[in-house]
């Protein structure tokens, strides 16, 4: 495969849509908490703990949705997120099919990448996505592209 650089493309309202329910399920609990009075016995009613825990997932989906993806000359595949780097060897790929949509993707549509050893999810909107696909197909035929 040709090395090359293919970056995430959203936009505003798309990158809203990622960033705002993680701050909303931090943020609210808070609210929600300081905003009701004390109950019987001087504590609150209201855990917010729950809807932290949410957060919490919610925040490492968003920091570990890749948003750069890049084809090195050495047969790799690396996708870059905030939090991590993964990658994956172009032979060791089996299939690229819809993955669905999440809170933790801005309910944008997902490919889930499989490989030898894991399988990992991204959302489809790279630039020069077409591009990529038929030269992974090139340089791997037994790859099972479904729905891409």
């Amino acid at each position: 495969m040709t090395p090359r650089e293919y970056k995430l493309h959203l936009t505003r309202q798309q990158k809203w849509s990622l960033v705002l329910p993680a701050v909303m399920f931090t943020i609210f609990p808070l609210v929600i908490y300081f905003t009701f009075p004390l109950g019987s016995g001087g504590q609150r009613e209201f855990f917010p703990f729950l809807f932290w825990l949410f957060a919490a997932v919610v925040w490492y989906g968003l920091l570990t949705l890749p948003y750069r993806l890049i084809v090195s000359s050495d047969g790799r595949l690396e996708f870059v997120a905030l939090l991590r780097r993964r990658q994956v060897a172009i032979h060791d790929i089996i299939s690229i099919t819809p993955g669905g949509m999440s809170v933790t993707s801005g309910y944008m549509q997902q490919f889930k990448l499989t490989h030898r050893t894991g399988k990992l999810g991204f959302v489809n909107q790279f630039t020069g996505m077409h591009e990529f696909l038929t030269e992974l197909r090139h340089a791997n035929p037994q790859v099972e592209l479904i729905g891409c």
